[in-house]
């Protein structure tokens, strides 16, 4: 089930922007699902010696060290399908390249681990956790990626390469697919003679035919290829889901096969390992790079939440290897796959909204954006003056004018390509400090509306305050007067009665 959905999901991607941010994207896809396994895996062996993971009937459960390194291998594998629908690729070039980008190759690694742990699990279907293990793992998983992408990329430049010399193949666009499909076919096999992941094969053979072959292929053969590629996909895609809905009436039934704590802890790991591949990863790599981060806080949090579901490639995994693993293994995983996608896919479109609304209206973003695009400007104006990338000069001396059909001519066309995507980024610059500086200015008359109101409170308040105290005062004057007054008829009474007794001799 997995090969069409990895092959579709290389022979369809967008490479300007895949390999200009191919340093974040192999970052979270390579170290930090990395990271996310060996958080998994840790906390699972941790709350295994706690006794916290128990079935329904409270009795403490045990899972064997092939059962941990198989669940922890499937849940490192993301998926960011739901994302992707709700991020605007035109909008947030980056932030869609690097989401597509790092769930592409995160689907990859997962299989490569997963592969490299049959690897390790011996005769008697068993695996030790240990020292030895862990440095197979990595033996097995350095040695499978690499060879994997060789034969994956050899496979392309074959396949382009006859698109190039037979060009009647290329007039027709079933006869195009037919090829197309056979080519992919040949990588998996290729793949699985070697010993290593066919699947991976495959993904690097459709990436090198998209970055070369499309350049041989009629308008119409290549939309008819990429339609056909995309449907068998989202077939794939929908049967396991049909599957995966089917078989969870199997455990329903049985207490013995379900755990609600290990599911829920589960969940938790899921969240712990994924804040460790985006968060962990970035502040390594910028502590250890020390250059400007082109990812603001905004997108590390939707590159963070959009790789938190488990999705088809997860179920796929764990049902290959069904029959070797306890029963609440394989459970979990299938609820954590149908609780992830519909939960957090139904709330993810609120909560990408939201975020990028608030990216959007942050200033500190839109200075950084600025410096970032200057910096990018600056280093295509670099390779298009002195072409200084040393990939950029095999390709453009070798490989291209090996394997593309009229080069000369289409070299004219990829120049002109060059200038337009350079002059757009100008522009695209122009229009960010025009809009930093109509949004300062906005501010100021925001700020300055906002003195002048309080300023207009404060004298409002003064003169609230002076009437009163004026009021006060005039209160006070005519109370005092008379006050006097009487004080003054009591003396004038007072002497009278005395002048009155001294007459008298009183």
């Amino acid at each position: 089930m997995l090969p069409p959905i990895i092959f579709s999901g290389g022979y369809t991607l967008q490479n300007k922007n895949f390999f200009s941010n191919f340093g974040y994207i192999s970052l979270y896809a390579i170290f930090g699902t990395l990271i996310g396994f060996a958080v998994i895996l840790l906390l699972t062996i941790a709350f295994l010696n706690q006794g916290m993971i128990t079935d329904l009937n409270n009795n403490t459960i045990n899972l064997t060290a092939k059962d941990i390194l198989y669940f922890s291998a499937t849940m490192c594998s993301s998926d960011t399908i739901a994302a992707l629908a709700l991020i605007s690729s035109k909008t947030y070039p980056k932030l869609f390249s690097v989401v597509v980008g790092e769930g592409l190759l995160n689907d990859a690694v997962s299989l490569i681990l997963f592969n490299s742990i049959s690897k390790i699990v011996n005769s008697n279907g068993e695996a030790q956790l240990s020292s030895t293990t862990f440095w197979s793992l990595i033996f097995y998983f350095i040695k499978s990626l690499v060879l994997s992408i060789l034969i994956g990329i050899f496979v392309g430049l074959f396949a382009t390469y006859i698109t190039k010399v037979y060009r009647p193949l290329m007039q027709d666009p079933v006869k195009v697919n037919i090829f197309l499909l056979a080519i992919g076919y040949m990588s998996y096999c290729l793949g699985e003679i070697a010993g290593v992941s066919s699947v991976i094969s495959m993904l690097g053979s459709g990436i090198v035919m998209n970055h070369y072959m499309k350049h041989n292929m009629e308008e119409e053969s290549l939309k008819t290829t990429t339609v056909t590629i995309s449907t068998i996909s989202s077939i794939t895609e929908s049967i396991l889901f049909i599957y995966l809905g089917l078989s969870s009436w199997s455990y329903i039934g049985d207490k013995s096969k379900i755990s609600y704590s290990f599911i829920l802890l589960g969940f938790l790991m899921t969240l712990i390992a994924r804040f460790g591949c985006i968060y962990i990863t970035s502040l390594i790599a910028k502590t250890i790079m020390k250059i400007k981060w082109g990812l603001n806080k905004y997108e590390l949090l939707i590159i963070w939440f959009s790789g938190l579901i488990r999705g088809a490639v997860a179920f796929a995994l764990i049902i290959n290897v069904e029959n070797q693993l306890n029963p609440v293994v394989t459970s979990t995983v299938l609820f954590i796959v149908f609780f992830t996608t519909i939960l957090l896919g139904g709330f993810m479109q609120s909560f990408i909204k939201k975020t990028t609304q608030t990216m959007e209206n942050s200033l500190k973003v839109k200075e950084n954006n600025l410096v970032l695009l200057g910096i990018e400007i600056e280093k295509r104006k670099l390779k298009t003056v002195y072409n200084a990338s040393i990939f950029r000069l095999l390709e453009d001396g070798f490989l291209k004018s090996k394997f593309i059909f009229d080069y000369p001519n289409k070299q004219k066309i990829f120049k002109e390509e060059k200038k337009k995507r350079l002059q757009q980024r100008i522009e695209e610059y122009n229009q960010l400090k025009l809009s930093i500086q109509q949004y300062k200015q906005q501010n100021e008359i925001v700020k300055s509306n906002q003195n002048n109101l309080d300023q207009s409170l404060q004298n409002g308040i003064n003169n609230l305050m002076l009437t009163q105290a004026k009021e006060c005062g005039q209160n006070y004057n005519v109370e005092f007067a008379d006050n006097y007054k009487i004080s003054t008829t009591d003396t004038q009474n007072k002497q009278e009665i005395d002048q009155y007794q001294i007459e008298n001799k009183l």
